[in-house]
């Protein structure tokens, strides 16, 4: 297959597929979904999921610095002791 036979394939599978999207689109809003809304919805949920994931990750960063000036700490008392 030449490259311009690829491209011209490649084409119509793209405007075949928006076909599809527009007729699907205009189905959803023929029964009552409003499509814009759900994808608005899926959006949020998605990034209440990631600033969730982001807390977390935040909470367990400042545990590990915590323990880690605590056992720093931890050390230089001990050579304190160990000096007197």
């Amino acid at each position: 297959m030449t490259m311009d036979v690829e491209k011209e394939i490649a084409a119509a599978n793209r405007r075949v597929q928006r076909q599809i999207d527009r007729d699907a689109r205009a189905a959803l809003i023929r029964i009552g979904v409003d499509p814009d809304a759900e994808a608005l919805a899926s959006y949020i949920e998605s990034m209440t999921a990631l600033a969730v994931a982001f807390g977390e990750a935040l909470a367990s960063l400042g545990e590990m610095a915590a323990t880690t000036i605590r056992t720093v700490a931890e050390a230089l008392d001990g050579l304190k002791e160990e000096a007197t």
